[in-house]
């Protein structure tokens, strides 16, 4: 379609009268919409509002009724805002899926050759140690969900007991991530590192600096030293393409709602249009893929997309931690409006009616 000669969809419950880039968005309803009585709404006005404590105000004083996703207020905004208002308020988590965490650059020491035994070890011993529950607690606010190879609400491939019981290291429960870690400590040790030989190496991150700090604090329990390096965006795009990395932090939301997003967006190579910026994908997971993309039922595929995350997670290139979840606030009286399932989904207001 050529949107120049206005050709459009044409049939969504609004449409467009006032559009300036980074300003305002103005829809009314579209009376041709093809759900009789619907929407019930007569429009909708949207405001570009950079500053977060803007936000904050102008919902707090009535002037906009509803916060986007990625656009939501920290925990603490939320519930200053629940004590203040009560009822007239509902935040919702609304999970972010996709794969966030670091990866290693397996194609040189320590971390790598990608398939040398070594290397391997150290990046399992990683993966042991791990305590994503802290990650969460400390990074997240306790509102994100463990980043596993594919979505932990998709409970036909695995249900989250399943991951937890099947994926050493994601169990962050005292007594399990103790057993996990002494494991990893085990492993470094028998390579040569310990608390007067700690693994020096390097971290370059563009995350919040607590997510940073707590990874550098979790990895000194194994032996690991790491000079964290925080960085904008651009120059860690600049270093991660020239694999100028030891570690390096990598996160992607889902751009669809299926386990190809993963596959095809996230752990093919980086030349294939992937996410993976050092070597490759396992030729097994790879031989498994080819099997299941051309399936359409859950249950067809869902033996291959099992087998397929333990490979990615035992080797370990690039590890999983915690994917966050956003917090959709939005007035109380606002009826028949359900948030996402995920950032990922489509959602429309065509339903949403307005109590006194």
């Amino acid at each position: 379609m050529d949107f120049g000669k206005g050709e459009l969809v044409g049939t969504g419950p609004f449409k467009f009268v006032e559009l300036e880039l980074d300003n305002l968005l103005r829809l009314e309803r579209f009376d041709g919409f093809f759900r009789d009585g619907l929407p019930y709404l007569d429009g909708i006005n949207g405001f570009a509002i950079p500053d977060a404590a803007t936000r904050v105000a102008a919902f707090r004083t009535g002037q906009i009724d509803a916060f986007p996703i990625f656009s939501t207020p920290t925990k603490r905004d939320a519930d200053q805002l629940k004590a203040e208002l009560g009822d007239d308020v509902v935040f919702s988590i609304v999970p972010a899926p996709g794969y966030r965490g670091f990866q290693f650059n397996v194609s040189r020491l320590p971390f790598g050759p990608q398939d040398d035994p070594r290397a391997r070890k150290l990046r399992w011993a990683v993966q042991l140690a791990l305590d994503r529950n802290e990650f969460n607690t400390l990074a997240f606010d306790g509102l994100g969900h463990l980043s596993t190879p594919y979505f932990i609400g998709w409970d036909w491939i695995y249900t989250e007991k399943e991951w937890l019981e099947n994926f050493p290291g994601l169990d962050s429960t005292p007594e399990v991530k103790q057993k996990h870690l002494a494991e990893a400590q085990a492993i470094m040790q028998a390579e040569g590192f310990g608390p007067d030989n700690m693994l020096k190496t390097e971290y370059v991150c563009n995350y919040v600096q607590r997510e940073c700090e707590v990874l550098k604090d979790q990895l000194k329990r194994i032996y690991i030293d790491l000079d964290v390096l925080v960085m904008d965006f651009p120059s860690l795009a600049v270093r991660r393409g020239n694999g100028d990395y030891f570690l390096i932090a990598v996160s992607k939301g889902m751009p669809f709602p299926d386990p190809d997003a993963f596959n095809i967006s996230f752990f093919f190579s980086q030349e294939e249009g992937g996410s993976l910026y050092t070597g490759l994908p396992n030729p097994k997971w790879r031989e498994l893929f080819e099997q299941q993309v051309g399936l359409s039922s859950q249950e067809d595929r869902a033996p291959f997309l099992r087998e397929m995350a333990k490979i990615f997670y035992e080797e370990a290139a690039w590890i999983g931690v915690i994917r966050p979840g956003v917090l959709q606030g939005h007035r109380g009286n606002w009826r028949g409006y359900v948030p996402p399932p995920m950032h990922a989904s489509n959602y429309t207001l065509e339903s949403t009616w307005l109590a006194r």
